[in-house]
């Protein structure tokens, strides 16, 4: 269990690192940061489908909502640290597809609406 968090906390921080980086590099060389906002919230979708299969697999069944995540649970665990807002400071979604069992951790996108071309998300995979 303790290696799974110091995964986690490592992700989290290299996510931080690469965007705090790239970001400063943006702003001083006057670039658009669109590309970096992007690989944030591709960063994130992974990491909370990643949650979503841990949660799935020790409590047997899916998530009521992506807050469950980051609720400490009578065991002890947390899922996540807490829950992200997505680079355009939207929620992220749970939404289902059309396979048993099967869901997307989904952000808006830039403009905020659910179902267009700039939507980023993550599959969940879960075992039966």
């Amino acid at each position: 269990m303790a290696s799974k968090r110091v995964q986690w906390v490592r992700i989290v921080l290299l996510a931080l690192i690469v965007g705090c980086f790239a970001s400063t590099l943006c702003v001083s060389t006057g670039r658009d940061v669109s590309g970096i906002l992007l690989m944030k919230a591709q960063v994130d979708v992974r990491c909370i489908a990643d949650a979503v299969r841990d949660f799935s697999a020790k409590a047997r069944r899916m998530p009521a909502s992506l807050d469950e995540l980051a609720i400490r649970h009578a065991s002890g665990v947390r899922f996540l640290e807490y829950l992200p807002s997505d680079s355009w400071a939207h929620e992220y979604e749970l939404r289902e597809h059309g396979e048993p069992r099967g869901m997307f951790v989904v952000s808006a996108g830039p403009n905020g609406v659910f179902g267009d071309g700039d939507d980023v998300s993550a599959r969940v995979r879960v075992r039966p």
